[in-house]
């Protein structure tokens, strides 16, 4: 199959390039809003997989809440069957949820991702969401130390507002770590990323939307 070579922009501070164009993979595995098992499945997924990597396309997004877990699982099988990790930057998520209250909870997930990814590491390690029982500095400080130890090689999160995403950014630039990436809703029909000034914030801190 012939490989496409498509540009790449950087991912805010960071050494990593993803092109423009990525695929997020919440379908894969997932019972509760989609329809696998039903109107579609694993078969359906390698050809998807194998046409992303054909277009040059190399940032793919997964999270551990996706098919509760089943998409990190799909990813890793089809990484292993066709030894393309290494033409992928992956990025996971972490999900802060209630009983989930310290950095122990946070480098816990990450090893259960990374086991079921096949890999030593991801390139891009997100919290998914916003949650006010632990501390925005509580999560970031753990995401440094997952980077200090070769676990991942960015941070991002998402979902985080104006006033979250200038926290971890404060929070991270203490460990001399910049924040990457803040994965919102941002099209021509959802444009409130701009008119809430994230997105100049995040120009002006130098993150990735």
């Amino acid at each position: 199959m012939t490989m496409t070579q498509l540009e790449t922009i950087p991912l805010g501070k960071t050494d990593l390039r993803i092109t423009p164009l990525g695929l997020g993979i919440w379908q894969w595995g997932d019972t509760l809003v989609w329809q696998y098992g039903r109107s579609y499945g694993e078969p359906d997924l390698k050809p998807i997989y194998d046409a992303t990597l054909a277009a040059g396309i190399n940032f793919i997004d997964t999270a551990e809440l996706y098919g509760r877990g089943r998409s990190e699982t799909l990813l890793g099988q089809f990484m292993r069957e066709t030894n393309t990790r290494d033409r992928i930057v992956l990025a996971t998520k972490f999900a802060p949820i209630p009983w989930r209250l310290g950095s122990g909870q946070l480098l816990k997930a990450l090893q259960a991702s990374l086991k079921r990814l096949g890999v030593s590491y991801v390139d891009v390690y997100q919290i998914h969401f916003p949650f006010p029982t632990t501390s925005i500095e509580t999560w970031m400080n753990a995401l440094a130390a997952a980077v200090q130890q070769g676990l991942i090689r960015a941070v991002g999160v998402s979902n985080y507002n104006v006033a979250q995403t200038r926290r971890a950014h404060t929070a991270l630039a203490r460990h001399g770590i910049p924040l990457a990436s803040n994965q919102v809703e941002y099209s021509l029909l959802q444009r409130n990323p701009e008119k809430s000034g994230l997105v100049e914030v995040c120009r002006e801190l130098g993150v990735t939307i």
